[in-house]
């Protein structure tokens, strides 16, 4: 059929679509819909074992710099690529099933690409995914306006709509925070903490994969928490600096209340573990599992020790550190690039 002189170049990209969405039907089928349809069933965050694992997240997210992998959601077609909307829609689907099977990624992250790549309904409602600003959008590459346009418009990119960029480039702020956008995540954040006073050092520095939206509610709630010490610790100081390494590189985030101290861990501790799994550090760790690791420096009774709450490597849930210079209660937020 692909040979016949009677069928249009625009026929034969339907008929590979409609082949590709046969073959598609048959794999579900043969897997099960529930497994393929619904996000995969994860363990329990809210509980101290380790569940997510922040390099996994990063594996996937370096998919957005693969052309054989996500590359070409977010950005125009190569030149000499013969690349279309149909085949990029194949290729993403199936390195999503691939991916996801292989690589333990947050449920947000896993949402914000099923709903991207899939579209469809859940209770009845259109699917939506929130971008770097935290606003809902129903657009996806599934919508059928947009695949409409693509086959009216073959082997041209959806960016070449300036109505569907817009919703791309949106996409593409989410999934990666490049520079100023920390900085001004904060200045955002500033305005809306103006009780504490907040000091930015190197933030216009960071680059590197993550979900925006959810870096920056992890950091609102983080603030929200210094709010309360704010009438006797005002000051706070955000810094970034990066570790570089053959393996995976280190951006670190370092949140700190200057001269505020704690009171006994042993007391925090039997609170965080304790049967209501509640609180300001179990919601804060509910949003940066998988993403980040996540430890607490501070002077515990007067001895500088650290909290490791989200951590992937093989270290005591709390360290004494030789650190006597803490300038106050800090939050280190640990993200990896490759």
């Amino acid at each position: 059929m692909l040979r016949s002189r009677n069928l249009s170049v625009n026929d034969k990209k339907r008929l590979i679509l409609l082949a590709t969405r046969e073959i598609e039907k048959v794999e579900e089928e043969s897997s099960g819909p529930e497994e393929v349809k619904k996000p995969l069933p994860l363990k329990d965050i809210s509980k101290s074992e380790i569940v997510y694992s922040p390099k996994d997240t990063t594996m996937f997210l370096s998919l957005f710099n693969d052309p054989n992998g996500f590359k070409f959601l977010t950005h125009d077609f190569d030149p000499d690529s013969d690349m279309d909307y149909d085949k990029l829609l194949v290729q993403v689907r199936f390195k999503f099933k691939e991916s996801v099977s292989k690589y333990r990624i947050p449920k947000s992250l896993y949402a914000l690409m099923y709903t991207m790549i899939y579209g469809g309904k859940k209770d009845g409602k259109e699917r939506k995914w929130k971008d770097c600003d935290g606003n809902e959008h129903v657009e996806n590459y599934a919508s059928p306006t947009w695949a409409d346009w693509a086959h009216q418009n073959p082997g041209v990119h959806l960016l070449s709509n300036e109505k569907f960029s817009d919703i791309i480039l949106k996409f593409r702020s989410s999934i990666r925070l490049v520079k100023p956008v920390l900085l001004d995540i904060i200045k955002r954040q500033e305005a809306k903490h103006p009780n504490l006073i907040i000091q930015s050092v190197g933030l216009e520095k960071a680059d590197f994969y993550t979900y925006v939206w959810n870096l920056e509610n992890g950091i609102k709630r983080i603030l929200d928490d210094m709010v309360r010490y704010a009438d006797k610790t005002p000051n706070v100081k955000i810094t970034f600096e990066r570790k570089y390494s053959d393996d995976f590189s280190s951006r670190i985030i370092r949140i700190i209340q200057v001269d505020s101290m704690s009171s006994s861990l042993d007391d925090v501790l039997k609170r965080f573990h304790g049967p209501d799994d509640a609180g300001a550090f179990h919601e804060i760790k509910k949003v940066f599992a998988g993403y980040c690791n996540w430890s607490v420096e501070a002077m515990w009774d007067g001895m500088p020790k650290r909290w490791n709450i989200l951590t992937d490597s093989d270290v005591p849930e709390v360290e004494e550190i030789c650190n006597p210079n803490i300038l106050g209660f800090t939050h280190i937020l640990t993200y990896f690039t490759k």
